[in-house]
C-alpha cells in the first residue's frame, strides 16, 4: 500500500459521492468574469475541498481531505511517480538494497536498507534520520494509538537497525518475504520528527522489537504507562491543527487553519529538496503557496471558479462537467480533464446484518440493481462494468467471472431460495427471523452533498422495488467522510462507496478480518489466503491466488461492483501539471506556473 493509496483507501469515497450540479447565478457579467479569471497570475494554488479535514496528523486521520495537505507537509522514503506509477525515491537516496535473511529469529525474512538524503532536515534544521523512522513505526504499532488502518500493512516489520556511524542509514528487518515488502516498509507511513511528536521521549528507550511482537506489546501495554501517555499526547488537537506542532520534512509548512474557511501551507524558503529536485522528481514543489478551501456546496465552488478565485475544482458532477466544457466564460481560462482512474464504485453490504447474512440475498441484490442504467443516466456512459474489486485493466483480473446482469426474476428466485417470499402479498418479500416475520426493508446510505449519489440512490430504490425489496434512502451523512465513519462502525445496511486501487492489489486491508474490513466478509480460510498472496513472490503463482480470492469474493458478494471510474476536474490554464491515474488525478506540488524555469530532468 503506497501513501497515495492510503489517501484513497482510508478516506475518500469516490464516484458515487461526487460533487453536485449547479447553474450559474442569474445576471452574471460573463465577459467580466472571464477576463478577471484569466488575469490571475500568482504562483498560489487555491483548491476546493469538498469537506473540512478532521486533522493533519497523518497516522490517525480518517480523512482523505487531510491527506491532501499531509502529502505536502510530510515525506515518505519512497513515493509514486504520478505518470509512470512506479516507485521512486523521496526521502531515500535510492530504492533499497534488499538482503534475504537465512538464519536467526527472522530467518525467511528480508532486510531492506535505506539511506536518507544528507540534505534532508526538519523545520528546525535538525537532520532526518533512521531514528525518526523507528519512532514513527513505534507510534503506528502502539496499540494505544488509533492507527488501525496502517497496522495491518506493517505486521511484517520486526526491527529497525540504525547504523551507529551514519544514522541516516538504516535497515528495516522483516520476518516475511512479501512481494510488496519494499512498498510496505517505505510508503505505508511518512517519517515524522520524534522531537516534535514525542518531546518527552516516552518511546525513545523502548525497542522496536517490543512493539513488533504481539505478546510483548500486550504485556507492555499492561505494565508500562508510557505507551498510553504517549498516545494521549499524540492524539491531542494541537498535533492535528496548530502551527509548530504540525511539522514534517516535506516542501510545505503549515501556516494556518481557519475553520470553515481555509487551510494554508507555504513553500519553505530554504527547503532542502530544492537542491535535489532536478534529479529527484519526487522533490519537485513549484507553487509558493497552497490554499485549501472547504466548500461544501458545489454551487459556491463553481461560482468561485467562474470568478477566478479557485484554481482547482475536483470531482465535478458529470452533467456539470459537460455543461462547463461548453461555457466559454470558463474554458477560456480553465482546462478540463477526465482521465481514467484506477478506481471503482460499488455498494458496500453489511454482512453482519441478519437480513443480509445469507450470500444468496446479496447475490439477489446484485441482480436487482441495474448498474448499466446508473452508468448511462448518472455518468453519461462514462464507466465500465466489472465483476470483482480488481480493475479490469490489471493482468490479474479474473476474466472468468461473469458480470452480474440486471435480472429481476433471478433476484426473486435467489431471495426465495434464501426463504424470502411475499407471503402477505404486499409487494415486499418477507421471512421469519428469530420467530418474528420481517419484511425485506433495507436502508441505503449515501452522502447528501452529492447529486450523483442521490440520483444513484433513486435508481437503486426503484430497481429493488421490482424485486420485492423495499429500500429506504438515508442521506443524513453530510459527506463521504461521515459515510466512511459509519461503515467502519458497522452502522449501515447498504452504502454507496468507492475505492482507489494500486498497481499491486493488497486485499488484506479491505478483506482481512483484522483489517479495515467494513463489510464483515471473511474467515480464517480467506485470511490465510490473503497471507499466502502476500508471501508469494512468484508472480504467476500469486496471480492464481488472486483469482482464487476473487472467486470467493464473487461468491460471497459482500460488495456489488457498479463501475470503473473516470475522475473529472478543472485546473486553471496558467499551470502546467502532469495528469495521473491516481485519484484525484493531479498533485498540487507538481503544478508549475507556465514560464517557470524550475523544471526537473526526467
Amino acid at each position: 500500500m503506497n501513501h497515495v493509496r492510503v489517501l484513497m483507501l482510508s478516506c475518500l469515497v469516490v464516484c458515487l459521492l461526487a460533487s453536485c450540479k449547479t447553474d450559474p447565478k442569474e445576471g452574471t457579467d460573463t465577459e467580466t468574469i472571464s477576463l478577471a479569471s484569466c488575469e490571475r497570475t500568482t504562483n498560489e494554488v487555491v483548491l476546493r475541498l469538498e469537506a473540512e479535514p478532521d486533522m493533519l496528523n497523518p497516522l490517525i486521520t480518517t480523512s482523505g481531505y487531510s491527506n491532501q495537505l499531509n502529502f505536502q507537509i510530510f515525506s515518505y522514503l519512497l513515493t509514486i511517480d504520478p505518470e509512470t506509477l512506479e516507485f521512486i525515491p523521496q526521502l531515500a537516496k535510492e530504492l533499497p538494497t534488499s538482503t534475504l535473511i537465512e538464519e536467526g529469529p527472522y530467518a525467511g525474512g528480508t532486510s531492506y536498507t535505506y539511506e536518507i538524503h544528507e540534505e534532508a532536515v526538519w523545520e528546525d534544521g535538525s537532520p532526518v534520520t533512521g531514528h525518526d523512522y523507528a519512532f514513527t513505526l513505534k507510534a503506528v504499532l502502539n496499540p494505544e494509538v488509533p492507527a488501525v488502518r496502517l497496522r495491518p500493512h506493517i505486521s511484517l516489520i520486526k526491527d529497525v537497525v540504525v547504523d551507529e556511524d551514519n544514522p541516516k542509514r538504516f535497515s528495516v528487518v522483516t520476518d516475511k518475504r512479501y512481494f510488496s515488502g519494499e512498498e510496505k516498509t517505505a510508503s505505508t507511513f511518512p517519517v515524522m520528527p520524534a522531537s516534535i511528536y514525542d518531546p518527552n521521549g516516552y518511546l525513545t528507550d523502548i525497542a522496536v522489537t517490543e512493539f513488533s511482537d504481539a505478546k510483548k506489546v500486550e504485556s507492555l501495554v499492561a505494565s508500562d504507562d508510557r505507551l498510553k501517555k504517549f498516545a494521549d499526547e499524540f492524539k491531542q488537537a494541537k498535533y492535528g491543527r496548530e502551527v509548530g506542532f504540525v511539522s514534517g520534512s516535506g516542501p510545505y509548512k503549515f501556516v494556518g487553519w481557519e475553520t470553515g474557511q481555509e487551510l494554508v501551507i507555504e513553500k519553505k524558503a530554504d527547503w532542502w529538496g530544492d537542491a535535489l529536485a532536478a534529479k529527484y522528481r519526487s522533490l519537485e514543489a513549484f507553487p509558493d503557496r497552497l490554499v485549501f478551501r472547504p466548500i461544501k456546496e458545489a454551487s459556491t465552488a463553481f461560482q468561485g471558479l467562474k470568478a477566478g478565485e479557485i484554481d482547482v475544482v475536483p470531482s465535478i458532477d458529470p452533467a456539470t462537467f459537460m455543461d462547463m466544457k461548453e461555457d466559454p466564460t470558463v474554458t477560456d481560462c480553465y482546462e478540463f480533464y477526465s482521465p481514467s482512474m484506477l478506481a471503482i464504485a460499488y455498494i458496500s453490504i453489511n454482512t453482519n446484518n441478519p437480513k443480509l447474512s445469507d450470500k444468496r440475498v446479496r447475490q439477489a441484490l446484485s441482480h436487482a440493481f441495474d448498474a448499466n442504467s446508473i452508468i448511462e443516466q448518472v455518468y453519461f456512459g462514462i464507466g465500465d462494468r466489472l465483476a470483482s474489486p480488481v480493475h479490469p485493466s490489471q493482468p490479474f483480473y479474473n476474466k472468468d467471472l461473469d458480470i452480474p446482469t440486471y435480472d429481476v426474476e433471478k433476484a426473486r428466485t435467489l431471495l426465495a431460495e434464501a426463504g424470502w417470499t411475499d407471503t402477505n402479498q404486499d409487494g415486499t418479500v418477507d421471512k421469519e427471523i428469530d420467530g418474528e416475520r420481517q419484511e425485506m426493508k433495507l436502508t441505503y446510505s449515501y452522502a447528501s452533498s452529492s447529486a450523483t449519489a442521490q440520483r444513484t440512490a433513486l435508481i437503486l430504490q426503484e430497481n429493488a422495488r421490482r424485486a420485492g425489496v423495499e429500500i429506504e434512502l438515508d442521506g443524513s451523512a453530510a459527506n463521504g467522510r461521515e459515510l466512511v465513519t459509519r461503515q467502519r462502525a458497522g452502522d449501515y445496511e447498504l452504502s454507496g462507496a468507492g475505492r482507489s486501487l494500486a498497481p499491486n492489489w493488497e486485499p488484506r486491508q479491505n478483506y482481512h478480518t483484522q483489517g479495515d474490513n467494513r463489510t464483515g466478509f471473511g474467515n480464517a480460510d480467506t485470511d490465510d489466503l490473503m497471507v499466502r498472496i502476500q508471501e508469494t513472490l512468484d508472480k504467476k503463482e500469486r496471480y492464481k491466488l488472486y483469482n482464487e480470492l476473487q472467486e470467493v469474493i464473487y461468491d460471497e458478494r459482500p460488495e456489488i461492483y457498479i463501475m470503473t471510474y473516470s475522475v473529472r476536474f478543472a485546473i486553471h490554464k496558467r499551470f502546467d501539471t502532469p495528469i495521473s491515474a491516481y485519484f484525484p488525478g493531479y498533485f498540487p506540488n507538481y503544478m508549475n506556473l507556465k514560464g517557470n524555469q524550475m523544471t526537473a530532468e526526467k
